[in-house]
């Protein structure tokens, strides 16, 4: 039996890890940014730099639309002309004209370019909606990974604590020559790996706080802490019966109707559009009357005209046969579109329902098991003590403990992630979900 300080030098190295690691870890969440679900949200939709870009698409097709809605699309012509022969002859005239030129279309064009408008922006306003009810699914369910990841890191700190107890329990079976020395081996070994398993929940728990702050459009590095709990147990909410309504379906229908409005506006465009002038001409002369003497004196002699000229093409070549073929195939596709996302929707909710039912009773068992697989544990440990059962019995147990617990955290995330995916589903803002948690 060994005795002396160098028995329990291993044991103090291990100790000042374990201590060091968890004063690390408070230290961390101490200075962290807690942020509660609710507080995550709402940063998302002020600040994360996707969801502010989309916005902006939004005011670009405000923009196109009501450069659409112009009832004159060009601007008038302003033509004028002056000439002058006095340079070349002793009696000269000089002629002004002016005209001013529009252009009408005269098959309601403007009206149907409008309604093309107004149904891209209602597609763009729904699209840009739905995607912004997606990302926020994805901050709650980088919300609830972080939430996991801090508990999971949570949990590996007590198994080494537990770890360092059991084997602190062997070391004394093993001075008091009750314990064989592989055994004890085998304790120390499982020391070991629940330290590496510290460093591995450290790392996950690092990635899950870096996608999180990259989704409310923050830094990776900084500090952050998710406040709150997963749910224990499965809560009795609607399991979806509802009719779908979806944004994104609302969006492709409003897309096809565009693309419906832009072959009659094609259509109309083949009509040709007549431009018409108005104009006035002033014509003056400088002529020299023939007296007795010769010449006479420079007199002047004016005359105006008005008058309206107007213009229309001949749609001879051009009638927009190739544009008009194009804006047909684009409306059958864009219809097609959205009965292919109706029943990909139909689908969805199917298989949402399906996982938040599986993830729901996954939960209750779990949540029903962990008490008596702990209350197991507990007995298995003193029983150990007291020399009653050997440590790969007592190791097993931990593990099946411990499984369990951290099993039990990937339902709590796993039932969240299935609400969240079943609102996405149906069409339904996640965050109506934050009443539940």
């Amino acid at each position: 039996m060994s005795t002396g300080r160098g028995t329990f030098a291993p044991i103090e190295a291990k100790l000042r890890f374990l201590l060091t690691f968890t004063l690390a870890l408070a230290t961390a969440e101490g200075q962290a940014d807690e942020l509660s679900i609710g507080a995550a949200v709402e940063a998302a939709r002020k600040r994360a730099p996707a969801i502010l870009a989309a916005r902006h698409r939004v005011s670009a097709a405000e923009a196109r639309r009501d450069q659409a809605s112009l009832f004159f699309r060009r601007n008038p012509e302003l033509e004028g002309d002056w000439l002058d022969d006095r340079l070349l002859t002793d009696e000269g005239e000089r002629r002004f004209s002016a005209a001013i030129t529009v252009e009408l279309e005269l098959a309601g064009q403007p009206g149907l370019r409008g309604d093309v408008a107004e149904r891209e922006l209602q597609a763009a306003g729904h699209g840009v909606s739905a995607f912004e009810r997606i990302y926020v699914g994805r901050v709650m369910e980088a919300f609830y990974a972080l939430l996991e990841a801090q508990r999971e890191a949570e949990v590996v700190v007590e198994i080494l604590r537990l770890n360092e107890d059991i084997r602190a329990a062997g070391q004394r079976r093993l001075d008091e020559g009750d314990l064989p020395e592989v055994a004890h081996n085998l304790l120390v070994v499982e020391v070991e790996r629940a330290r590496a398993d510290t460093e591995l929940a450290n790392a996950a728990l690092t990635r899950a706080r870096a996608e999180l702050n990259r989704l409310l459009g923050r830094s990776a590095t900084t500090a952050l802490r998710a406040a709150g709990r997963l749910p224990d147990r499965a809560t009795q909410g609607d399991s979806g019966s509802d009719e779908p309504e979806r944004l994104d379906v609302w969006a492709a229908r409003a897309e096809a109707g565009a693309r419906g409005a832009e072959v009659d506006l094609l259509q109309r465009e083949a009509i040709p559009n007549l431009r018409l002038s108005f104009g006035w001409e002033l014509e003056r002369a400088n002529l020299h009357r023939e007296g007795a003497a010769g010449l006479g004196p420079e007199v002047f002699d004016a005359d105006q005209y008005f008058g309206i000229k107007l213009a229309l093409s001949i749609p001879l070549f051009n009638r927009n046969q190739g544009a008009i073929r194009e804006a047909v195939a684009k409306r059958a596709a864009a219809e097609l579109e959205v009965i292919a996302l109706e029943h990909t929707v139909s689908a969805e909710v199917a298989s949402a329902q399906a996982d938040l039912g599986a993830a729901a009773r996954r939960l209750d068992l779990y949540a029903a098991a962990l008490p008596r697989v702990d209350r197991n544990l507990e007995l298995l440990a003193r029983a150990f003590e007291a020399g009653q059962i050997d440590a790969p019995g007592l190791l097993a147990a931990r593990d099946r403990s411990f499984r369990t617990r951290l099993d039990h955290l990937e339902a709590q995330k796993s039932y969240v992630f299935a609400q969240v995916a079943l609102a996405r589903a149906l069409g339904r803002d996640p965050a109506s979900l934050l009443e539940d948690h």
